[in-house]
């Protein structure tokens, strides 16, 4: 099996200066036909900033150079791709990268403004059976842990389910019962999830009111100290000694 692959980069060759020319870091198994691809990507109307920045130079009359930075193991291509991308940018390279590199989107927050569009692009869109079949097949015999559903099932709590979704996760459901081992475990992990959430809650009630009663203070600086105690035992629910 090749466990080869290749970090390279976006540059545009109308700048000279070896760092700021550098526009965009990636990796890829096979660079003969990356250039093709993104090209191919950009022409589509791809909305990221890669291609929007990729498209620009073409409407120039100019094409993006691809440049070969460093050959490399497959397995460590991720961490080779995130060592480029913060070394290029440390120096002041401004790239169009959405990520820090690697896989996923580690260190990437969208705006509210990029997740609207990428709805509206993605409204009525609909996948052929393949498509949804090629989707599936890494999720096929997963498996979560007691402590991970436990956690999901604390997550979805008050969410708003429709009779839709209700009828198939009762369908999916039939005929599965827990075994008593199974059981305890859901429900230890069910009780610790649920006491670190009512531990955080409690502490932020006691954050808002310790807010609310330095206001008070504030906004009345003629109280004397046994006026503030007793707004104190008031506001944050205290007994009096």
């Amino acid at each position: 099996m090749n466990d080869s692959a290749v970090i390279y980069a976006l540059v545009d060759p109308r700048i000279s200066d070896k760092v700021k020319r550098v526009r965009y870091i990636g990796k890829s198994r096979s660079i003969s036909h990356r250039l093709s691809e993104h090209r191919y990507q950009a022409k589509k109307g791809t909305n990221t900033y890669l291609y929007h920045w990729f498209n620009k130079l073409l409407k120039e009359g100019v094409e993006p150079v691809l440049v070969v930075l460093r050959h490399v193991k497959k397995s460590w291509s991720a961490n080779w791709e995130k060592a480029y991308i913060q070394t290029y940018t440390t120096w002041g390279a401004k790239l169009v990268n959405l990520t820090d590199g690697g896989d996923g989107t580690f260190g990437h927050v969208m705006s509210e403004e990029t997740k609207a569009k990428i709805s509206e692009a993605n409204k009525g869109r609909k996948f052929t059976e393949e498509q949804r079949e090629r989707m599936g097949a890494p999720k096929k015999g997963r498996k979560f842990s007691v402590e991970h559903k436990a956690n999901l099932s604390v997550a979805g709590t008050g969410r708003p389910v429709s009779q839709k979704t209700r009828e198939k996760i009762r369908e999916a459901n039939k005929g599965f019962k827990m075994t008593p081992e199974q059981r305890a475990k859901y429900d230890a992990a069910m009780k610790k999830t649920r006491t670190n959430k009512g531990d955080e809650k409690r502490l932020t009630s006691v954050k808002a009111k310790r807010n609310r009663l330095n206001e008070m203070v504030a906004l009345n600086p003629q109280w004397t100290e046994e006026e503030k105690k007793a707004e104190e035992h008031r506001v944050l629910g205290l007994c009096k000694d």
